[in-house]
């Protein structure tokens, strides 16, 4: 009868929402969003009240078959579940979420309510009970608004059912459903259903390392859940965990038993509340203190955890769930980019917040343990000190006690002044460790957009081509290198490197690039070898794009960079048979390329000795014959004769001129005028990352323009002085 009044009661209710949400359909959002509040205030009630669920699920109940038993272990999950996705839905807009409240959490509902019954009699623990008593009434309530919230989802959805999209909903739902439940097993789960299991977890006993491995894997395994999520279901998964944390922690807690004696004060315990609140009502100050402060008590209590008997234990396993939670919690945070990175300000709040916490638990620690016994922050106890043989001394020794009234209240100073002094190192060591982390992240982050957009790019430029890579992007610029309206601006930065440079080098053009030291030389050179990105603009090597073909354009590039980086260990013929081979050079065209340079380089004799053993200028003839093995048709070289002795330089300029006059082009940089000026067809200026001109040679020497004074001419005196 009185699972009939409950059906009822939804049916009334239900009608009564369905009425007014129609009448006034502007503001069903806020009524949905109050029922959710009002359902979870009557949730609460039930979490800080007396409850023998777990007890009387691990015992061999003479009312409850073991089957049941199972199955009312699972109803309680499930219900859990359903409890947190009915109270966040109406705040969170996710479509998954949704489709749970939509077809699970009704289902879940009518079976708490015919099981409703049963599920009061795991509350009281007996096997006859008061259906109308206050805990009863509560469950019910509570069944009702969950069963009414869920079940008008369902009905409004009915309008946009779509047949298509059903079956593949629903799977996705139980999908996440079981995650859900998973982040939110009873802590009784395992000892009921598996009984006891490993042994204790510490001291890095096996268990325990088994525990620490897990812990670090489920936390990567929930960042790469949802590092591509849009940013409110990462927020909706976050405040899912924190009130998971929440529950976990309280479910044992009976707030009528509460006494100075047992508040929840300690570091990881306050933290459960404060992770909560930072999440649910997105208090910053909060977070950042749970980052900077919490995560350390976290990381300690997991490394030297204070658990006793099997891990499968109730206690045990409440204990894992929510360090756990508070350790990973506020890190999930910042590399979710739902919170932004701790700064010094930050620090600086958190260090105040942490300052009074402690102060507060000195005192609060030296009132209670005056008529009773407490250890909060461990201020007391030897949790700490039995590690370290000194600080015990300290905590015995250096006390300093206060009589008031007869009553005599003792602080260990020496003590809690190491304490917390080296908790402040700790959190600016773990601030640091953040930083770097955060550095790799952002690493890695960045290649990988990179190479999105360059999948991207690929796709597009695929279509463009007909699937056909290998044919130019641009045929008018087949017989050029063409840098079109090129930028490059380092995140680094505020300054570009480069600003809008364009400019089209023709084959059989020996090409000089004029710039002081800092004026964008490198920067350009090395994005049109693809060794760099691009902000904006595009450079194409005969045609193809950089950027969209990059394997094809590097192909056409021989590239001698301006520190001639080679594998030392490696003797000059390995290296130059290592490059041939990346190049899919044949070993006749090879060799014989190979035995040209050689003799006209003079490194006959040392070609097959370690690159190691080589003077300067060797290293660079070897890196020209490198770049040449493969007869690309643009050569580019980045201030190619620094540091070379006048042979050697003459050697390298012959193969210039050489190679530019089989049709190919040279591309080089220098700030050396007399080079330039003996060797090139044509020039370009560049300064402070944009170009100033391009000049012919035959042009200027006909005006009887001396290029140094033209050089000169675009310096200031600043800028020769970086020179």
């Amino acid at each position: 009868m009185f699972t009939l009044y409950l059906f009822l009661s939804i049916i009334v209710l239900e009608l009564l929402l369905l009425f007014f949400t129609k009448k006034f359909s502007s503001k069903a959002t806020i009524v949905l969003k109050v029922l959710s509040i009002l359902f979870a205030v009557v949730y609460s009630v039930r979490l800080v009240t007396s409850d023998k669920f777990d007890d009387i699920l691990m015992l061999n109940c003479s009312y409850m078959s073991p089957f049941l038993v199972a199955f009312m272990l699972f109803l309680k999950g499930f219900t859990l579940v359903c409890v947190m996705i009915t109270a966040l839905t109406s705040f969170y807009k996710c479509k998954t979420t949704e489709n749970i409240l939509k077809y699970l959490v009704p289902i879940i509902s009518i079976l708490n309510i015919i099981f409703f019954y049963q599920n009061v009699q795991a509350f009281f623990g007996a096997s006859e009970v008061d259906l109308i008593s206050f805990r009863s009434l509560q469950f019910a309530v509570e069944t009702v608004l969950m069963a009414t919230i869920s079940i008008y989802y369902f009905i409004s959805s009915i309008k946009t059912f779509k047949n298509k999209s059903f079956l593949k909903d629903i799977f996705n739902a139980l999908g996440i459903f079981t995650l859900l439940f998973i982040a939110v097993l009873p802590v009784s789960f395992f000892n009921i259903l598996f009984g006891t299991f490993g042994d204790e977890a510490d001291g890095f006993t096996s268990t325990h390392r088994m525990t620490l491995y897990f812990c670090v894997a489920i936390f990567f395994v929930i960042y790469f859940a949802l590092r591509n999520r849009k940013k409110n279901e990462k927020e909706l998964a976050l405040v899912y965990m924190a009130t998971a944390c929440l529950i976990q922690f309280c479910y044992t807690i009976n707030i009528n038993n509460l006494s100075f004696t047992n508040l929840p004060f300690h570091i990881c315990n306050t933290a459960v509340f404060l992770i909560f609140i930072a999440y649910v009502f997105r208090v910053k100050s909060i977070f950042y203190f749970t980052l900077l402060v919490n995560v350390i008590g976290g990381m300690f209590a997991m490394v030297l955890p204070d658990t006793s008997g099997s891990l499968f234990m109730w206690y045990n396993v409440r204990f894992w769930y929510n360090h756990i939670y508070i350790t990973i919690l506020p890190v999930l945070g910042v590399v979710l980019n739902v919170y932004e990175r701790p700064n010094l300000k930050m620090m600086i709040k958190a260090i105040g917040i942490f300052s009074i916490y402690f102060v507060s638990m000195i005192f609060v620690n030296a009132y209670v343990n005056s008529f009773a016994s407490v250890d909060y922050f461990f201020l007391e106890g030897n949790a700490i000190s039995k590690h370290a043989s000194f600080l015990e001394l300290w905590r015995i020794n250096f006390n300093l006690t206060v009589v008031v009234n007869n009553t005599a209240y003792t602080t260990h100073w020496l003590y809690d002044i190491f304490l917390y002094f080296g908790y402040i190192i700790l959190m600016f060591i773990i601030w640091l460790l953040y930083t770097n982390i955060f550095k790799v992240q952002d690493h890695y982050a960045e290649v990988s957009l990179l190479r999105k957009i360059d999948r991207l790019e690929e796709k597009q430029t695929r279509k463009k081509l007909f699937g056909n890579m290998n044919k130019p992007l641009n045929i008018r610029s087949k017989k050029m290198v063409n840098i079109s309206h090129f930028t490059k601006k380092y995140p680094s930065s505020k300054v570009k490197a480069v600003d809008d440079f364009s400019l089209k080098v023709k084959e059989g053009e020996v090409f000089g690039f004029l710039g002081h030291n800092g004026s964008g030389k490198s920067t350009l050179i090395k994005s049109m070898v693809g060794i760099q990105s691009i902000t904006s603009g595009k450079i194409e090597i005969c045609g193809f794009d950089i950027q969209k073909q990059p394997l094809q354009a590097k192909a056409l590039i021989g590239y001698v960079s301006d520190n001639h980086s080679v594998y030392e260990h490696l003797t000059g013929r390995e290296y130059v048979n290592y490059i041939a081979d990346l190049y899919n050079v044949s070993k006749e065209k090879r060799t014989q390329i190979i035995e040209k340079y050689i003799n006209l380089f003079n490194l006959k004799d040392a070609f097959d000795n370690p690159i190691k053993s080589y003077s300067h200028g060797m290293k660079q003839k070897v890196v020209v014959i490198a770049a040449l093995v493969h007869e690309p048709k643009v050569w580019i070289l980045d201030e190619p004769l620094t540091g070379l002795d006048p042979t050697s330089a003459f050697q390298i300029k012959e193969c210039m001129r050489e190679h530019a006059n089989k049709n190919n082009i040279v591309f080089f940089s220098s700030h050396v005028i007399e080079i330039v000026e003996k060797i090139c067809d044509r020039i370009a200026i560049i300064k402070k990352g944009k170009l100033q001109g391009v000049y012919d040679m035959e042009q200027l020497k006909k005006e009887k323009v001396d290029l140094e004074d033209l050089y000169m001419s675009f310096i200031s005196p600043k800028d020769e002085e970086i020179k």
